[in-house]
């Protein structure tokens, strides 16, 4: 049965769609999809363990996620009632594109940046505004304005920007802030790494919404997105939020992780350090050409073809990210910072990948 019986069914905007793939390759060594490369601290781990076998999983969890909210919000320097939690912050963004969707809705968002930012927003019928970042990876404002002028509903910014590592310039995303007649969602989702943070501009611009999430600082299996904002939004967002979000477990796991801010901040800490030292073996290569970052990750372009040293990497078992395809992004390559043995086999790896292609 061909799937356009089907079509006639489903809004016009979704037939020129395609569906987000999160690439699956194998490889003994994963440095392809920003996650945290350590594990939690032992006793951490242990009290989560011992907390999980006593979740009652034949009951439904606290619809509001009242004791997680409060570690979060502990966690984020905020009051409760400023935050809201959804199943990765890609629900969260889901639930403000529905919000703001009517008829004649725009989105904006800068390229290249997440590919879930268009996609979620097109998916909910918004007409999406392209803006390309400058040379720099920082926002065009010139661009910025001309998009702004046609009154998007919401404005979607990393922070740092993601592929790219860059944090926007503070200045021009305040014009942003001053300018946007509608929501302005900053995604800090890689903050931790960056050390910065739009937080406490909450009271000044009531248009911003902040994302953070813990996946990026090892609790990617948990999937928890939390959105920062004043309370008249988070009650807007509330009145579609799915019951039952966050599950049992992740409220249990996340709580007592959260609650461990010291262990969290060690392992951030070494992830900055592996990635200047991955950083600078980079620099130091011939070929390539890696740009600053603020992540946990970095994007570099290479003077050979990326798709070589790309399929180069894979045979030997080392996974990283392939953007030669994004429009701006032609060679580029992103690798994700892992513990020093990931580190040291794929720079090993690289040097042989590259010779290859010379």
């Amino acid at each position: 049965m061909s799937p356009r019986r089907f079509r006639h069914l489903f809004r016009p905007e979704l037939a020129g769609m395609e569906p987000y793939a999160a690439e699956v390759q194998t490889g003994r060594i994963r440095l392809d999809a920003n996650e945290s490369p350590f594990s939690l601290a032992p006793e951490v781990r242990r009290e989560i363990m011992k907390a999980l076998s006593r979740v009652p999983v034949n009951r439904y969890p606290d619809p509001e996620a009242r004791e997680l909210k409060a570690a979060v919000a502990s966690w984020l320097n905020v009051e409760p009632d400023w935050i809201l939690l959804g199943n990765g912050s890609d629900e969260i963004i889901s639930l403000l594109a529905a919000a703001v969707a009517v008829p004649g809705a725009r989105a904006l968002v800068p390229t290249p940046s997440f590919s879930m930012y268009a996609l979620i927003a097109q998916g909910h019928g918004l007409a999406v505004d392209a803006v390309p970042l400058d040379e720099r990876f920082d926002l065009r404002m010139e661009e910025m304005r001309a998009a702004l002028s046609r009154r998007p509903r919401i404005v979607l910014l990393g922070y740092p920007n993601n592929p790219t590592g860059v944090c926007y310039s503070r200045t021009r995303i305040n014009e942003v802030v001053d300018l946007a007649p509608g929501l302005v969602v900053i995604d800090e989702a890689y903050g931790d790494y960056s050390g910065k943070s739009f937080l406490s501009n909450g009271d000044r611009h009531r248009n911003v919404v902040v994302l953070r999430t813990v996946s990026k600082i090892g609790l990617a299996a948990l999937r928890l997105g939390v959105m920062a904002a004043h309370p008249e939004i988070v009650r807007e967002i509330e009145k579609i939020r799915l019951p039952y979000n966050i599950n049992a477990l992740t409220q249990t796991a996340a709580r007592i992780a959260l609650s461990h801010p010291r262990a969290l901040s060690a392992q951030v800490k070494k992830v900055i350090r592996e990635r200047d030292r991955l950083m600078e073996a980079l620099e130091w290569t011939r070929g390539l050409s890696p740009y600053p970052t603020e992540a946990n990750f970095i994007l570099f372009r290479t003077v050979g073809d990326a798709d070589a040293i790309h399929s180069g990497l894979l045979s030997r078992g080392v996974v990283i990210r392939n953007l030669s395809r994004t429009p701006a992004l032609k060679n580029c390559l992103r690798v994700t910072v892992g513990t020093p043995a990931e580190n040291k086999a794929f720079l090993e790896a690289l040097q042989l990948a590259l010779k290859e292609i010379q």
